[in-house]
């Protein structure tokens, strides 16, 4: 039988458009995994400070329930040393529990990274020859539905791992890295690439499979890059920009085709000191995005997306940490800024104050912790934003005894995570906050190498944007006061997510092959009659 041309490419048409891809993990658009009710059932925390936005919010909204509180879980003895790292969730096997993932020091030397299961066993450690700083990202690179760990050194390698703790690729850079890791997809061909920074002012992106794309040298190669960037589309034109912090200048690289291109850079006012990790966001609710970062220059910086400076505001002391973003209780899509600040000169350490400042730059509240970082979220599901703090008992003469409670958004404390043996000699760690089947889980390490688990009464997860391994709609999810930004990306609801789009593809295709058959035969007859 005689197949005639258009009949066959509208077959082929057809075929292309009902055969259904493959989508990512947790639905289309990595969407995450939902219960029958289309509500996510958990949040990890997959990068430091949350999402590459940097925001440090947990995009967890429970439903009413009142004071919850909170009991220990378990207290592990990990390791002999620091627990250096913030610890990181996520179900990396798919057996529906989480996996915690934390770099460490040994005490002979050399680190290690750990996976931990949800009851405080170590599942597998990879060693290395130096100690672990770097917070590691725990993401699906490939989009094959397997979950990947990717850390560094301060030998100066990069690991990529799988699920089962089985080196994937080795990348060697030319400087240790303590880096903290993200992976975003820049070019948009569904596989994530891999940002990081070294100790000598080189930020790396890597292929997902351990290759160097491209690299940056910041001004000043002796100083190192702590922070990973935040990642944002600032100016809305579809190009992604990367806002890196590093010696004392903030650099917007522009990424077109996957390649940078350096759009703006800031110098702040000391040239000696660095800066924190940026953190993005839409603070005063204008629609318009805005860069806050910290400096070790006592100042607190606020940018606009073309890096102008909008204010700034100095601190009494050097910034210690990232700032934290969480939503304002007096405004409605404006938010306020979390940071910690490092009282005592170069070299020395007096304690911790930590800030909450709104975007008038008016402190609404200040207190003396120990705090490194400083995770938000709404605890009890009330709309309202609560803060982890890590405090001490130096004040009344209790040498080296520390404990955590959580404050509300006027600074006034509202529960306390209990105190478990072994936590009145040890200085503890990064926290960090991760939501699971209907709990909170408080997670951090310490420098004995015990790691703590804390877990809260029984909440309702809903309105869970970030699930997985975190990325959501690139990585930024919702806002969380009142409606969501217009800069903010929404997730389409999980069922829409299932409507085939097929039935109008198949239409479109039928009436493409009708034109088509109409110029076919338009031109066929042409040439019949021109040929006689």
């Amino acid at each position: 039988m005689k197949v005639r041309p258009i009949r066959l490419l509208t077959l082929v048409l057809i075929l292309v458009m009902v055969v259904p891809g493959k989508a990512p993990e947790g639905g289309k658009g990595g969407i995450p995994r939902s219960d029958e009710s289309g509500r996510s059932v958990s949040w990890s925390w997959w990068k430091y400070n949350g999402d590459v936005a940097n925001r440090g919010m947990c995009p967890v909204e429970p439903a009413g329930m009142g004071n919850i509180s909170f009991s220990l879980r378990w207290a592990r003895q990990i390791t002999d040393t620091f627990l250096y790292s913030q610890p990181i969730t996520a179900d990396v096997d798919g057996d529906g529990k989480l996996e915690i993932f934390i770099g460490a020091g040994l005490l002979f030397g050399g680190g290690a990274l750990f996976c931990v299961d949800e009851d405080g066993n170590v599942k597998w450690s990879y060693r290395t020859s130096r100690r672990v700083y770097s917070t590691p990202v725990v993401t699906d690179l490939l989009w094959d539905d397997k979950k990947e760990i990717v850390f560094g050194s301060l030998n100066g390698e990069v690991y990529c791992l799988g699920a089962n703790g089985k080196l994937i690729w080795r990348f060697l850079a030319r400087a240790g890295v303590e880096s903290t890791f993200t992976a975003y997809d820049l070019d948009k061909d569904g596989r994530k690439e891999v940002l990081f920074g070294d100790n000598k002012g080189k930020l790396y992106c890597l292929r997902s499979g351990g290759r160097l794309w491209w690299s940056f040298d910041i001004d000043d190669e002796d100083m190192a890059i702590l922070y990973s960037p935040a990642i944002s589309d600032l100016d809305g034109n579809g190009a992604p920009d990367i806002i890196l912090g590093a010696g004392n200048c903030i650099y917007d690289l522009e990424v077109n085709n996957g390649k940078p291109k350096l759009k703006w850079k800031y110098r702040t006012r000391n040239s000696t000191f660095g800066v924190t990790a940026p953190v993005v966001e839409d603070f005063n609710g204008d629609g318009k995005r805005e860069i806050v970062i910290g400096s070790n220059d006592t100042y607190l910086y606020c940018l606009s997306s073309e890096g102008n400076m909008i204010w700034e505001m100095k601190l009494d002391n050097a910034m210690l940490t990232p700032p934290t973003v969480t939503p304002s209780e007096t405004k409605e899509e404006c938010y306020d800024i979390i940071i910690s600040t490092k009282v005592g000169g170069m070299g020395e350490f007096k304690g911790v104050i930590t800030y909450r400042i709104d975007y008038n730059q008016r402190i609404l509240w200040k207190q003396d912790t120990v705090s490194y970082a400083v995770p938000s979220f709404d605890m009890d599901g009330d709309g309202r934003y609560e803060a982890i703090l890590t405090k001490d008992n130096l004040t009344v003469g209790i040498p080296e005894s520390y404990y955590f409670i959580i404050v509300r958004g006027n600074g006034s404390p509202c529960s306390h995570l209990p105190n478990p043996p072994g936590m009145n000699d040890t200085f503890p760690g990064r926290v960090s906050v991760s939501f699971n089947e209907g709990s909170y889980l408080i997670l951090a390490g310490s420098v004995t190498g015990i790691l703590f688990c804390w877990e809260s009464a029984e909440v309702s997860g809903e309105g869970v944007t970030d699930g997985g391994d975190g990325i959501g709609t690139e990585g930024e999810y919702e806002s969380h006061s009142g409606d969501s930004s217009s800069m903010n990306e929404t997730l389409p609801h999980p069922a829409d997510v299932n409507k085939s789009p097929y039935p109008l593809l198949i239409l479109l295709a039928a009436l493409l092959s009708i034109i088509l058959g109409i110029i076919y035969h338009h031109y066929r007859n042409r040439t019949v009659l021109g040929n006689r």
